[in-house]
């Protein structure tokens, strides 16, 4: 408690006018100098800063005017800074941070694969109660990556991160789905196709961004869409004229005059 009280206090001196100017050059466009100053705020310890540079340099590249060993950082180099500085972030407490960092050496950015390293950092993310973190080492139970394979701990996990996060409803429905298969159907085709998931989806992604966004397929996606609406309401009106009552004449008596 008195050393976070001691870090609010310390991140509010004079130096903090470093974020005003920095904050001021990003809205102005200028996301190099913006960079530039983030970094030497995050060379003083702000947490803030270490992430804000770490956004910046993974959303702009180049354009972050990060400088390598040779000229503008390599992608190599680039993983490796914010690496450095989700590193320095998480240490203060960021649990986005952790995350970030557990990524980055789960799916190998900028790094060699290393899953008992995510698991690592994944549990330090969960220890600030970062409900993906949880979702995650279920996942890594559930498949034995850098973890034990063990279902129950992986139920578990997803529990915890449904209690912590009640948004995250639909992704552990779908995980415990994933578990109750694995448990009643195991080494059957069904597991296997859940393995493969994993593999599919990034095929799928670059498919829809390389074929169905494009300006052309989307607008003919769209119209055909529309089409689609306008038959389905025109369907649904003609059902629903077809089955209302229709007015049946009204019948008098003929008066009879006596």
């Amino acid at each position: 408690m008195a050393t976070g009280l001691y870090k609010l206090v310390a991140e509010r001196g004079p130096w903090s006018s470093l974020s005003r100017w920095a904050l001021e050059s990003y809205l102005k466009g200028d996301v190099g100098k913006a960079f530039l100053l983030y970094s030497k705020m995050a060379e003083l310890g702000y947490e803030v800063a270490q992430s804000n540079a770490t956004w910046i340099l993974d959303k702009y590249g180049q354009r972050s005017m990060c400088m390598g060993e040779s000229g503008f950082c390599t992608d190599t180099e680039s993983h490796q800074r914010a690496h450095s500085l989700w590193w320095q972030a998480s240490e203060q407490g960021n649990e986005h941070a952790a995350l970030l960092i557990g990524d980055a050496y789960y799916y190998g950015r900028g790094m060699e694969r290393d899953y008992e390293r995510a698991a690592e950092a994944y549990k330090h993310a969960k220890s600030q109660s970062n409900a993906q973190a949880m979702f995650n080492l279920g996942y890594m139970h559930e498949r034995g990556e850098g973890l034990p394979f063990d279902l129950h701990l992986a139920k578990r996990y997803y529990d915890q991160a449904l209690e912590i996060d009640p948004a995250a409803k639909l992704p552990v429905t779908l995980a415990l789905a994933s578990l109750w298969v694995r448990k009643n159907y195991e080494n059957s085709f069904m597991v296997d196709m859940i393995d493969s998931l994993p593999d599919v989806f990034p095929k799928m992604e670059a498919w829809v961004e390389n074929v169905i966004m494009e300006e052309g397929n989307a607008t003919i996606l769209t119209l055909f869409v529309c089409l689609l609406t306008v038959l389905y309401l025109h369907r649904s009106l003609d059902s629903l004229f077809t089955h209302l009552p229709r007015s049946q004449p009204l019948l008098l008596n003929p008066i009879t005059v006596s």
